[in-house]
């Protein structure tokens, strides 16, 4: 556009400056002016050019800022983040560990005791046993799908009645201790006494 301007401008201002004021030195005259009239022109046209130019350029390094400062800061944050999860992870690692050894004398000490241990989950209705515990009542289930109930299957013909209700009396009153004597049949036929206790 400025080519095209310039063109017309070179072109076409001397005939019309010598149209309108005529030869001589009026027309030398005019000629300084359209001369002065093209270099305001000119430099203005550049000057607004250059303005937007560099308003555009300092928006676009506002703009790279802004994000270098927003990605620095999420960069610190994911570092942050980082850091308290591997400080969570390690915590996590020291918990298991101690949990771990914790199951280890836990086991040790059931294997280490001729008792049979159980453990029942009164809100689940589950009931769990260890390997000794199967052996006492020559069953091969761990978990007792059925709940305390299908305990009583595992005891002598008419202990279950007498078992329960006691059972029941404890978790009433959560006093002391619970315990029970009943007994078991084995797979031989063997009758077996059982001293059961626990603490709810």
């Amino acid at each position: 556009l400025y080519e095209i301007c310039g063109c017309l401008w070179i072109l076409l201002s001397d005939r019309v400056l010598s149209w309108m004021v005529g030869a001589g030195e009026r027309y030398i005259q005019f000629q300084s002016y359209k001369g002065w009239f093209y270099v305001f022109i000119t430099g203005f046209v550049f000057g607004v050019f250059i303005y937007h130019t560099l308003k555009l350029y300092k928006n676009s390094i506002v703009s790279v800022l802004k994000g270098y400062e927003e990605l620095s800061a999420t960069y610190e944050e994911l570092t942050a983040m980082n850091q308290e999860l591997d400080d969570q992870n390690a915590m996590l690692e020291d918990q298991k560990e101690t949990i771990t050894l914790s199951n280890q004398r836990y086991q040790l000490a059931i294997e280490g005791s001729k008792d049979g241990i159980w453990e029942w989950d009164v809100v689940k209705d589950r009931y769990y046993v260890s390997q000794r515990w199967l052996e006492l009542y020559s069953t091969n289930k761990n978990t007792m799908e059925a709940g305390i109930r299908s305990f009583g299957v595992l005891l002598y013909p008419g202990d279950w009645e007498r078992v329960w209700e006691e059972l029941k009396n404890y978790m009433e009153s959560r006093d002391g201790i619970y315990e029970s004597t009943y007994r078991v049949i084995s797979k031989s036929g063997e009758v077996r006494w059982i001293l059961s206790r626990g603490k709810g």
